[in-house]
């Protein structure tokens, strides 16, 4: 994903090489996503509570997106990262799944709009790029975290349904599609394709 530009040079965010956009308050690094207009509303959206050094509160009811869900959600696990509660690499994971959810439901998306059919066809649509069952694996249990947590931290009033068909993948079939591919080897061209597309951190190491 390539870095976004500033619309003007005041614009209060800061962009990132990973497409995100980003504002540090208080000694700490808060996250937006979308476009410049759509993470500057963001922004706006909780400013207040983050720079008096609150949680942000709920929207009114009805009014909390999806981004606003992982807005905060990110901003937690940043933390968490920064007090060495969490590595690096979990917070990536988290970061992965946040701008996987928003770019298949859209950032804008009621979470409570979400159906068991949404989520049904979300894991279908993981399917249908061939990821490999592990990976699936991963990204319905990171995705069914976030909506916990954000039940939890009252940035929505009820539980979200995922349904039956929403189950990640057993560890027995992850382990046996492993088996069958037997080892993988990177080529060269797939090694320098990994690296200009890794984060930064990543990439140095």
């Amino acid at each position: 994903m390539s870095k976004p530009k500033k619309p003007y040079k005041t614009f209060p965010l800061t962009p990132r090489t990973d497409g995100r956009w980003c504002k540090r308050i208080r000694g700490q690094v808060h996250y937006f996503t979308g476009t410049a207009d759509e993470a500057l509303a963001a922004y706006k959206a909780v400013a207040d509570d983050l720079h008096a050094g609150r949680t942000p509160a709920a929207a009114a009811k009805g009014a909390v997106q999806l981004r606003d869900v992982l807005n905060v959600l990110l901003t937690h696990q940043r933390r968490r990262a920064d007090a060495a509660e969490i590595a690096p690499h979990s917070f990536e994971e988290w970061r992965r799944n946040a701008d996987l959810l928003a770019s298949h439901f859209g950032p804008g998306r009621d979470p409570l709009s979400l159906t068991p059919e949404d989520f049904a066809q979300f894991k279908a649509a993981m399917i249908d790029r061939d990821w490999a069952l592990r990976t699936v694996r991963t990204r319905i249990n990171y995705t069914k975290a976030i909506f916990r947590f954000a039940y939890e931290e009252g940035l929505i009033e009820k539980p979200v349904r995922f349904g039956p068909r929403f189950k990640a993948p057993r560890m027995r079939s992850v382990r046996a599609e492993t088996a069958a591919k037997g080892p993988r080897m990177l080529s060269p061209k797939e090694f320098r394709h990994m690296l200009e597309i890794s984060h930064p951190q990543y990439r140095a190491m």
